[in-house]
């Protein structure tokens, strides 16, 4: 009887464990198809939620627009090249930013945002004319940035710096200034504007005259020529060129201020020599002597009661001769 308990002890014991098997085995199995089922519905509400916004949610419904007095809010956003109802998710800021700068050439540059859920930011920054090149018979327009403001201008605003010597073969408009034309000088006028810029002179250049890249000059309040020798130094050069113009008394006097020897660091050799603004610029010329109207008009004989040199010396011969005839015909008759 015992041997017969424990056998059937045994076999409930088994049938218990395959019991217990058989349940994890169909949790396992319940929970791997729970596991797949929220799988793909996390996928189906992820897709839904990208159709919407893309498609249904975050239109445009209208811009904000700032930074910029010379343009209206409607000529910016027909820049931007986007419409109502256009999906705020599918715009490229960057390309809209770019698009506005090339677009409107004095914006300098341009931030495009988006403010959720339907509103398109577009902040401004304008470009200030910083200098005009000359090209041929007219000037191009250019900002601190080196950007291409306008063309063809024929009297630069008497505000800004002239740059000469510089080679612009076709400037055009919302562009920048690019090495491909004339790398060497483009490379000095920008280095020319950041030191001007940064030490405060800009707005008191009149002139930037790169033509001789050996022999660089400014000129100042048109009344003071700044020789800069060549681009080695340059922000140094402006540096204690600045400091010159405020330590000496010379703000109404002219001359001229010779930088070009301010290379060493130690030992600046920059110094200040008045003179006549015009005679250093090498513009005096010495007007052509002309006769008076009275003198060119006049076409009289000479007045006779005016001696004349030649008419005395004739005289003179004439009576050397005849007293030398006479005296030849007294020694005759003799």
């Amino acid at each position: 009887m015992g041997s017969v308990k424990k056998k059937a002890n045994r076999l409930q014991n088994m049938q218990d464990q395959a019991r217990a098997s058989n349940g994890r085995r169909h949790r396992k199995k319940h929970k791997k198809n729970n596991t797949i089922l929220y799988v793909l519905l996390m996928i189906f509400v992820l897709g839904a939620g990208i159709y919407l916004t893309f498609n249904v949610f975050f239109k445009v419904e209208s811009f904000a627009v700032s930074g910029s007095d010379k343009y209206s809010t409607n000529q910016v956003i027909q820049a931007t090249q986007i419409q109502i109802g256009d999906n705020l998710f599918k715009i490229d800021t960057n390309e809209v930013a770019k698009r506005i700068s090339e677009t409107l050439p004095y914006i300098e540059s341009a931030k495009v945002t988006r403010k959720l859920p339907s509103v398109l930011s577009v902040e401004l920054t304008e470009a200030e004319v910083i200098g005009a090149v000359k090209t041929g018979e007219t000037y191009c327009l250019i900002s601190q940035g080196g950007k291409i403001l306008e063309t063809g201008v024929t009297s630069p605003p008497s505000n800004v710096a002239v740059v000469s010597g510089l080679d612009m073969a076709t400037p055009q408009v919302g562009q920048y200034l690019t090495e491909g034309d004339d790398p060497t000088r483009i490379q000095i006028l920008n280095q020319l504007i950041a030191a001007l810029t940064q030490y405060g002179m800009v707005e008191n250049i009149n002139v930037i005259d790169v033509t001789d890249t050996l022999n660089l000059y400014l000129v100042y309040k048109n009344a003071i020529k700044i020789e800069l020798g060549s681009q080695a130094e340059l922000e140094y050069k402006i540096n204690f060129v600045s400091q010159v113009l405020k330590q000496e008394n010379i703000e109404n006097q002219e001359g001229i201020i010779d930088a070009s020897g301010a290379v060493d660091q130690d030992q600046p050799n920059v110094r200040f020599r008045a003179g006549d603004f015009d005679e250093i610029m090498g513009t005096v010329t010495t007007p052509p002597v002309t006769a008076s109207p009275e003198e060119s008009t006049d076409t009289s004989e000479p007045d006779s009661s005016v001696p004349d040199d030649s008419q005395d010396a004739s005289s003179q011969a004439s009576s050397t001769t005849s007293d030398t005839d006479n005296t030849s015909q007294s020694a005759a008759s003799t």
